[in-house]
């Protein structure tokens, strides 16, 4: 059976790594890579259109079945009647006919739920995933303070002489929230 949740997975997959390429788009150009991430982009690309593809004819179908079951019901109806009676009187035939689009309606709005239901399950899924993901654990741990060796911090000028605005070779610790 086609799973909407198919499709999603793939757009995910297709929007992290369009991330992915884009994050770190100075490094895949400066590796000269463009077309390998271009290639793992198309692949994601074309399995999400595979699975779209798949979503829309399942619901070519569904509407084609949820138009004809109600005119097939109707004639397999009014057929059986027919078998076991010999016979179908027009009194009998036109108060079937207008009864059907009350069992329609309400026959159509079964398969609505379900579909209401399976999307709302896939929702809290997917949700409740990500809730039971792991918190991330603090990476950054605090020194006592911060060091700077062999650092030069230059500042632009428009003089003849390019560097005459430049620390260098600085060698300093700075103690941890002595500097405000």
């Amino acid at each position: 059976m086609v799973k909407t949740q198919d499709v999603v997975t793939a757009r995910d997959t297709k929007s992290h790594r369009i991330t992915e390429a884009l994050h770190g788009a100075r490094q895949i150009k400066f590796s000269a890579i463009e077309k390998k991430w271009k290639e793992i982009i198309s692949a994601v690309g074309v399995k999400e259109l595979g699975a779209i593809w798949s979503v829309f004819m399942f619901d070519i179908l569904s509407l084609l079945i949820w138009i004809s079951v109600p005119i097939l019901l109707g004639a397999a109806t009014l057929s059986a009647y027919a078998i076991l009676n010999d016979t179908v009187t027009a009194a009998v035939a036109f108060t079937a006919l207008s009864v059907f689009p009350s069992l329609q309606f309400a026959g159509s709005i079964i398969p609505i739920m379900i579909i209401e239901l399976i999307e709302a399950r896939v929702s809290v899924e997917r949700i409740q995933e990500h809730l039971e993901l792991p918190e991330k654990a603090e990476t950054i741990l605090p020194g006592d303070s911060t060091m700077l060796e062999n650092v030069s911090v230059t500042w632009p000028s428009y003089e003849e002489k390019k560097d005459a605005y430049a620390l260098r070779n600085i060698n300093r610790s700075l103690p941890n929230h002595k500097l405000r």
